[in-house]
């Protein structure tokens, strides 16, 4: 194999594999896509889309751009594929995908349909930096837990869900879901935070959820 072969197929694996799976982790993370437990050929094909885009980057560069060395190529190749990849990339599909979620909701308020969001209803309700007062309850009504939430699972999308209460923990039986409306009802009253009301209906599980302000926490 010769040299010219061997970097080809290195920047192929590197443009299809790392640069790719940075930009799809970030955009991730940064709340601007969302992996779908039921759609996983959906998040396949996005992340292929990703990694393509950075490959022909590479290999445009190869064709047209040679350094004098393979190992001045792929290092150089890689750093752009990276910096393509994590600043980018990420910026240039958060606001596309911004400019497309407003021209959907412009098409569907002409047709008298509701807007959507791309965020989540688990990631809007949870996802935030505010102290999170949390009480569950199952369907029967029967209290599971009341207390702070630290962390909570990126997303309900997946087979298992954990929360971590780490403070102000309350595990009593007396407590019921009336009882939790009213008391973060008037919390919410004397504006110590923003309260909320979550339900799984897959897990079968009511989440009451008080975000509070900065300045009660």
């Amino acid at each position: 194999m010769t040299s010219p072969e061997l970097i080809d197929i290195i920047i192929k694996l590197t443009g299809t594999l790392v640069p790719g799976y940075l930009a799809y982790y970030i955009l991730y993370r940064s709340n601007t896509i969302f992996l779908k437990r039921n759609r996983a050929d959906e998040n396949k094909t996005f992340l292929v889309a990703l990694s393509l885009f950075n490959s022909l980057v590479g290999l445009f560069y190869l064709q047209n751009v040679r350094g004098n060395t393979w190992y001045s190529n792929i290092i150089f190749v890689s750093s752009i594929l990276f910096l393509i990849s994590v600043f980018l990339l990420p910026v240039a599909v958060k606001v596309f995908s911004f400019l497309l979620t407003e021209w959907l909701n412009i098409l569907r308020g002409k047709n008298g349909y509701a807007k959507i969001e791309s965020l989540t209803i688990f990631k809007k309700v949870f996802d935030h930096t505010n102290g999170t007062r949390v009480s569950i309850f199952d369907f029967s009504g029967k209290h599971i837990i009341t207390g702070s939430v630290d962390c909570i699972v990126e997303d309900n999308q997946f087979d298992y869900f954990d929360v971590l209460f780490s403070r102000r923990i309350e595990d009593y039986d007396s407590l019921l879901p009336a009882e939790a409306v009213r008391m973060y009802s008037s919390a919410e009253k004397a504006n110590m935070g923003e309260y909320t009301v979550y339900v799984d209906f897959e897990k079968k599980v009511v989440f009451h959820v008080f975000k509070e302000s900065y300045h009660y926490q």
